[in-house]
């Protein structure tokens, strides 16, 4: 089972709880939650904040394709994601700062969890994300990246 995450938002806590739950442990290896486990019913509470990102490749040479742009997500940048590339990510430092984030759970297949301090298009952006990695045989194959814009006013 994946180590305890430090996480200041309760949003992303409950996130986090919820995607252990679908981990399994079979012949006493912790396996993956597979892409289709990811219901969108049951975390309906959160969809505005996740995005769904597709994994293609093997780390480190992964393409991540946005399958899903959370809507709040995409409100907050000022620009959706959905359907594109994160090469076509607007802000270089930015884009190389969320590759290697993604690069890091695609390889280690485990969650992370960051608070950031950024500054895109001259606007400061605080928050604190939620990485959390999907697929089978071993192999991330997908992301859900949830982020929470409030949770650093209480660092």
């Amino acid at each position: 089972m994946p180590a305890e995450l430090v996480l200041l938002s309760p949003l992303l806590r409950r996130l986090f709880d919820h995607w252990r739950g679908l981990a399994r442990e079979i012949d006493g290896m912790w396996t993956l939650p597979q892409p289709r486990m990811l219901d969108p019913v049951a975390i309906k509470w959160a969809l505005g904040w996740i995005s769904l990102i597709d994994v293609k490749g093997v780390p480190p040479d992964c393409e991540f394709r946005y399958a899903i742009d959370g809507t709040w997500q995409a409100e907050r940048y000022g620009f959706d994601m959905t359907g594109k590339s994160l090469d076509a990510f607007p802000e270089p430092e930015t884009r190389a700062l969320i590759r290697e984030s993604y690069l890091e759970v695609a390889a280690a297949a485990q969650p992370r969890a960051h608070l950031r301090d950024l500054t895109l298009d001259g606007r400061r952006r605080r928050y604190e994300s939620l990485l959390l990695p999907f697929g089978e045989d071993g192999r991330v194959t997908r992301l859900a990246v949830a982020l929470d814009f409030e949770s650093h006013k209480k660092s």
